[in-house]
């Protein structure tokens, strides 16, 4: 394992990497967490998203199609992921699972879980599929784990939103 620290408090996020693996010296990014969430509306407003977009994507909500949202480091795939979870009926059970949180899911009948020790991916996708969502939601979708949920949710019949964190997704 890399010597690293990755946290989250108060609405940061600190990653720092330690001498031992930076060879120019120790490395420290913070970012701070948005505070205002936002909803389609909110993009088409400010003319991020053409309302034919938004509308397609609501549709696409309500037909429980698949959603993945690509990009680089912080590019807003997480931000944009929040508001289609918001454009999601109050009705419909939303299950998240994310490494580190970063979702904001403001529904009756949601939950996020968090892989901890030799818990990982998989075994929560497994019993998340077990609580009969209407949504799975993945955050920050990295590496082969990632991709091995997009298999088994693929194959399960779930609609599913996630935001792989490559270049080359």
């Amino acid at each position: 394992l890399i010597p690293a620290l990755n946290e989250r408090s108060r609405g940061h996020r600190a990653e720092a990497v330690a001498t031992d693996c930076a060879l120019l010296g120790p490395v420290f990014s913070f970012r701070r967490l948005p505070t205002q969430r936002f909803t389609l509306a909110d993009y088409v407003k400010q003319g991020s998203v053409p309302p034919d977009v938004a509308g397609y994507l609501e549709r696409a909500i309500l037909e429980h199609k698949t959603v993945l949202l690509c990009g680089g480091t912080s590019s807003g795939k997480t931000t944009f992921l929040n508001a289609l979870i918001a454009a999601c009926p109050r009705s419909e059970r939303i299950l998240a699972i994310e490494k580190v949180q970063e979702l904001f899911i403001d529904h009756p009948d949601s939950f996020v879980l968090q892989p901890k020790g030799r818990v990982g991916m998989t075994e929560l996708t497994t019993s998340l599929l077990r609580h009969a969502p209407s949504w799975v939601v993945l955050g920050e979708m990295r590496g082969s784990e990632g991709w091995d949920f997009v298999d088994r949710i693929g194959n399960s019949g779930h609609s599913t939103m996630a935001t792989p964190s490559e270049q080359r997704a």
